[in-house]
């Protein structure tokens, strides 16, 4: 039982997104920040295009490098899917 517990307890707190170290998290969290700004200025209703290139917009003005639909290879039961 108690080694049950404790396997919980290491579990959790290795799932637990506040105790990994990320790569890229400094990035992440500016990328969900313009994210959620983009979402919430021009309300809801809009083509998915329009929060695309807003998004485009926001992401460059931060200094983010970023590439719009970049074609890619994708191949289902050898037939062409992209």
């Amino acid at each position: 039982m108690r080694l049950r517990r404790e396997l919980s307890r290491t579990l959790s707190r290795t799932m637990n997104a506040d105790f990994q170290d990320f790569k890229h998290t400094e990035l992440t969290e500016k990328v969900i920040k313009i994210f959620y700004n983009v979402y919430n200025k021009p309300g809801c209703g809009f083509l998915e295009k329009i929060y695309e290139n807003v998004l485009m917009i926001e992401l460059r003005k931060e200094g983010i490098e970023v590439l719009i639909m970049k074609k890619i290879i994708c191949v289902y039961q050898r037939k062409s899917a992209a």
